[in-house]
């Protein structure tokens, strides 16, 4: 929930939640304090609701399935997942300002996976 892009950790459900919320890690737990005794370190984190969501000019629903499709084959680039799923001409995708569609789905940012779906709103059916 808290990964940061370009790390492992940072997927689809990642993105998608920081669209209503946002966390922060709080402190580390040592496997010592549980029984039985896990072997990995947990982290208590503070999530709070935002009451209205990140962007208000795209629906929650336009943006997880971009986010989704965007992840949906995490070693392809974004242009490959969405000229893929959604029969979108590479070419069309690559006349999207301001982002690099050769990227892959971890390296992208919340905001960027929001300016690609204000784009892609223009061009198909969200």
């Amino acid at each position: 929930l808290i990964a940061k892009p370009n790390s492992p950790n940072y997927c689809a459900m990642t993105v998608l939640f920081q669209f209503y919320t946002e966390c922060q890690k709080i402190l580390n737990i040592r496997p010592t304090e549980f029984k039985p005794q896990p072997k990995v370190t947990s982290s208590a984190i503070l999530i709070k609701k935002n009451p209205t969501p990140l962007f208000n000019d795209i629906t929650y629903h336009s943006f997880s399935k971009i986010v989704q499709i965007a992840f949906s084959y995490p070693r392809k680039t974004i242009a490959n997942n969405l000229s893929l799923k959604l029969t979108i001409d590479k070419n069309l995708l690559r006349q999207i300002p301001n982002l690099n569609l050769n990227k892959r789905a971890q390296n992208y940012s919340l905001f960027e996976y929001y300016l690609l779906t204000k784009h892609l709103k223009s061009l198909v059916n969200l």
